[in-house]
Parts: structure tokens; sequence; C-alpha cells
């Protein structure tokens, strides 16, 4: 899967050239632009569909020939369904976000802002956004609840600007935020933190090296995330970071590589130990590509994270078995799962006696289950030896509601690379508590 950029969608009746792909402040975002109240049709009816991460919306189409003769009461000659247009794309992505732009802002016609072609829209527009019910003085025939915020204090909060470049400016920030909430709820995870933060801490070095000369973002330097509702998707960083880099340019001094690097920080520091988990994974998938033979995920463990504390080390190991079991059932079709499988993966020999602890006493039957799922907790102890070894005794556990989003999240992380299928419906896979299957 390719990263991609920032998807914006312009629904504008005005022309504006500049603002194009890969052209100036759009320099690091995709934009597609609809001129019509007919063409938004042709898109959401058409095979594909726009599906914006940001969209901003005109709110008077008075250059839309097709709408010449239609009149709006009280609005003059606007034609004010500039909100009604962008109600297709709410939800698009895991993520969404929306910014109004119009000379209205900034003129005397108050008949537009307080029009229900413009009020009844937004108040779906931004009840989606804020997850909230929103009352309208203007609409409403009952009297407003007291310190209740309506559509009209939201809309006098909006940003006063007129082009689609400024609003893409308050998008952004407002986008940002809103990934921010997204992630620190569980409804959007990240899946590659401790890559993100490597590839940061080296271009920091380079930068460090540079002595104060700016050096280049790679365009294939992502943030790749996870929702139960859209799957994985990977997103440039420089499109999240447009900000960062004043918008036209792709490059960063060493202030601005620490800026970023507390950026990554702060979006990628929801379950760590879920993150480190997968960091392992993946290394021991280099490493038996490379060298053809698997090293044992407590050894690859120990490496990147042998100085964390002994809870933290503890919860890698225990998703690492835990993972390791996904992996059984998922090559199964989760008909059952073999324990050879589970040590394929952990890159343990099932002969050996080394790690006979971390699955307890053995069975002469290689099934450990069928259907269900009980993971082992974990008990921490040492061996003789000058060095720590995380050894993990295999008992019974019910799953968590958060490690079941885990499951989900790892499964669609791995799924390419493996040829895994998650499934619709498992009693061990399914949670009323989870977050993530929320909108």
């Amino acid at each position: 899967m390719r990263a991609r950029k920032l998807v914006v969608l312009d629904i504008n009746d005005y022309d504006v050239p500049a603002f194009r792909t890969g052209s100036g402040t759009a320099l690091h975002f995709e934009v597609r632009r609809l001129r019509s109240w007919k063409a938004v049709q042709q898109d959401i009816g058409g095979p594909a569909p726009c599906r914006p991460d940001i969209v901003l919306t005109d709110i008077d189409f008075e250059r839309d020939h097709s709408l010449e003769h239609v009149e709006f009461p009280e609005c003059g000659r606007a034609k004010p369904i500039g909100p009604l247009l962008a109600l297709p794309y709410v939800g698009s992505r895991a993520v969404w976000s929306l910014a109004v732009y119009s000379a209205h802002f900034r003129s005397d016609t108050p008949g537009v802002m307080e029009s229900p072609w413009v009020l009844l829209p937004f108040g779906i527009l931004i009840s989606k956004l804020e997850g909230r019910v929103f009352d309208s003085r203007t609409l409403s025939n009952d009297a407003v609840p007291q310190g209740a915020q309506t559509i009209e204090d939201y809309l006098a909060q909006m940003p006063r600007v007129g082009n689609p470049s400024s609003a893409l400016r308050e998008a952004l920030d407002l986008h940002i935020a809103r990934l921010m909430s997204a992630v620190r709820s569980g409804r959007v995870r990240v899946t590659n933190a401790k890559q993100l933060r490597r590839a940061l801490d080296s271009l920091l070095q380079v930068c460090e090296a540079a002595n104060g000369a700016t050096v280049p973002i790679s365009q294939d330097l992502y943030l790749e995330l996870f929702s139960r509702s859209h799957g994985i998707d990977r997103i440039q960083w420089l499109s999240l970071c447009a900000d960062m880099v004043k918008y036209i340019g792709s490059s960063v001094d060493e202030q601005g590589a620490k800026e970023m690097i507390d950026f990554a920080s702060d979006l990628c520091g929801a379950d760590p130990p879920f993150q480190c988990a997968l960091e392992v994974i993946r290394v021991q998938d280099e490493r038996d590509e490379v060298e053809g033979r698997r090293p044992p995920f407590d050894v690859i463990a120990a490496e990147l994270y042998g100085t964390e504390s002994n809870e933290m080390r503890r919860e890698i190991l225990r998703l690492g078995v835990l993972f390791a079991n996904i992996h059984a059932c998922a090559n199964s079709q989760f008909n059952g799962l073999v324990k050879r499988d589970v040590f394929l993966r952990l890159g343990i020999s099932e002969e050996g006696h080394t790690y006979n602890g971390w699955f307890g006493k053995r069975s002469s039957s290689g099934i450990i289950s069928s259907r269900t799922l009980k993971v082992a907790p974990l008990e921490f102890y040492r061996n003789t030896g000058d060095v720590d070894s995380c050894f993990i005794k295999w008992g019974i556990s019910e799953l968590s509601a958060e490690d079941r989003i885990r499951i989900h999240h790892y499964l669609e992380s791995f799924a390419q690379s493996e040829g895994y299928v998650v499934p619709a419906s498992l009693s061990y896979l399914s949670s009323a508590d989870d977050p993530s299957s929320r909108g």
C-alpha cells in the first residue's frame, strides 16, 4: 500500500486556478474540485467518488448556471447551497474535517447566514464533527436553553476566511486536532509509531550535521493509521506537516525536525506496548527474510526494549504470544489452533526445552484450542545467567476489550504481508466496549 497525500475536496462554484494539486498552498495535498451541484451528483454517483480528509466549501453558488433562476428568500442574489453539497462527504474517512469560506462572512448579508439553506445543513455537519446536537435561535420555535450552544454560536466562532488557500490552513489545524482526539480515544490507532520515530530521529541527526542547512524530507515517510471502520491507511508525513514547512517547502532544519519529533510523540503515544510488539514482529520478519531463520520474539524484544520497565517488557511479551496465537488461528481460517504454528511464529523450537515455560506442560496433542482463545497471564522470572531472560507461563485468562481491539488492529496491519482475512464475526473478537466501533 502506497502512502497518499491528504485529500482535499474544494466545493466552489468559482474556479481558483492557483488552488490545484501540487501547487502553492496545496503542494502537499491532493485536491479535487467540484464547481456545481450537478458535478457533486456526478461524483457521488460515479464509480470512484471522492473520499476527502478535508472538505472546503464556499457558501454561495451564484455562478452555478443551473441555479440561475432559483431564488432563495431573504438571501438577495446569493445561492447558499455550499454546506448542503458538503453533506454527502460526511464520514468519508476515519478522521474527517470541514472548513467553510465565503465573502458573506465579511459583507452585510445577514439573510444568507441565517437562511435555513445554511443553518440546516450546517447543523448536521457540525453535529457530525462535534458528536452532539445543536439548537438554533433562528429555526427553533422553542426557547433555547440557557447556556446551550447554537448553530449560530458555532458559525460566529468559525474563522472568517474568503478563499480556499486560507480555508486549507485553518482546516489542517482542525484536522490535526481531530486526528489527535481520534487517536487518544482509541477510534483510530497508529500502526507504525516506532518506525516513524526512528526515521525522524535519523532526520534530526542529519539536520544536526548540516550545520543550519535544511534537509529534504522523504516522500516515503508516512503515518500509518488503523480504524475498524476504514482499515489501514497511510498518509504522507509531509502532507500532515505542511504547516511546519510553510506549505510550499519540503525541507526542515534542526528546529523543524525537533518540532516534528514532538508532534510524532504526541500523535503516537497511544498504547506503547502494542506499538513495541508490532515492531518486534516486523524485525523478526526482516531478519527471517535476510537470514532464513526467524529469531525468537523475546530475544528481539530484549534487544529493542531491554531497558524498559518489567511491566512494559512483560506486556510486550504477552502481546507477542497473543499475536502468535492469532497468527496460528488465521492460518487455519479460525477453525482451530496448532501449537507448532504458534512456536514457529515466535521463532522458537517446538522440540526444545528452553521455552517450555511459555506454554506450560506439554501435551501429546498438537491442538491447543478450537474456536475459542485463551491467553496466558505472564509471570516474570530470571534465569541463572548474567543476562535477564523473559519467560512466560501458559495459563487461562479472558481477553480484555482492549485486546480485542488490538487483535483487529494486528490482523489489518499484517493482512497484506501474511494474507490474513479478518473474520466478520467471532465471539472473542467482538466487544460492546470497543471504542473504535463507534463513529
